[in-house]
């Protein structure tokens, strides 16, 4: 697949914006409200302007549903095309040769394993086909051996969401061979489409509570920011570098 640079570029400045962009919207979305809220107008009497205020609000809240939608799917449209492109440009040649390549480099990794090594420091100093190697077989073999997260914060996660393991770790494990393949890669193109890649979960998941945070304001008026802050503040804890 061609790696449109100034299409990874374009995305991944949209994502690099996202949790500000998030934040500005909820908080538009909030003061609006509370002008609604607050408006006044002695002609009116208390009944009469309580509807006003409270059409006011409607209007404001049908008029933010558009822009909402339209953040969230910019956000999620620049989320997808990275990890996608990332994807479809990480993986062995659909050829008899590269696929027994391939085979090879992940039985000496196998072995490497079995003999106690991990499989970060394998990473470490993985070459262009042994790191395709891992991202084509590494997924089954963490489902196979029940892998844990190599680091505390990924093993804390585990003990408190078991069954999000396997995921997890098919995770770090695929953000740890983009980072190797482009550290290791001649093309400079696919080094800045996967560095780009590999933060666009945690781009998005960061402004994702802001996201809720704004959509809550248009359904309901009302939203818990400092919730929103927590579970953004979670989210970006997630993007621990991958290194040892």
């Amino acid at each position: 697949m061609p790696i449109f640079i100034e299409s990874v570029r374009l995305s991944a400045r949209d994502l690099a914006q996202a949790k500000e962009r998030a934040i500005s919207s909820a908080r538009e979305i909030s003061d609006a409200l509370t002008r609604a809220r607050q408006h006044r107008d002695p002609n009116l009497t208390k009944d009469a302007l309580a509807r006003l205020q409270q059409e006011m609000a409607r209007e404001f809240r049908a008029a933010a549903q558009t822009d909402v939608e339209n953040l969230r799917r910019s956000l999620e449209n620049s989320r997808r095309y990275l990890i996608d492109t990332a994807r479809e440009n990480v993986r062995v040649a659909d050829d008899p040769a590269a696929l027994i390549r391939s085979e090879q480099k992940w039985r000496q990794v196998e072995r490497q394993l079995d003999a106690g090594m991990e499989l970060r420091d394998i990473l470490k100093t993985a070459d262009m086909d042994t790191a395709l190697a891992i991202a084509e077989f590494g997924p089954s073999w963490v489902a196979a051996s029940g892998y844990r997260p190599p680091t505390f914060q990924e093993r804390v996660g585990a003990a408190l969401a078991p069954d999000a393991v396997p995921a997890a770790v098919t995770s770090w494990m695929q953000r740890a061979v983009y980072d190797r393949i482009a550290q290791i890669t001649p093309d400079e193109r696919l080094a800045e489409l996967l560095t780009a890649a590999n933060t666009a979960d945690v781009k998005f998941a960061a402004a994702a509570p802001y996201l809720d945070a704004a959509q809550s304001l248009v359904d309901t008026g009302a939203a818990d920011m400092m919730a929103a802050g927590i579970a953004s503040h979670v989210a970006e804890a997630d993007a621990a570098p991958v290194a040892a």
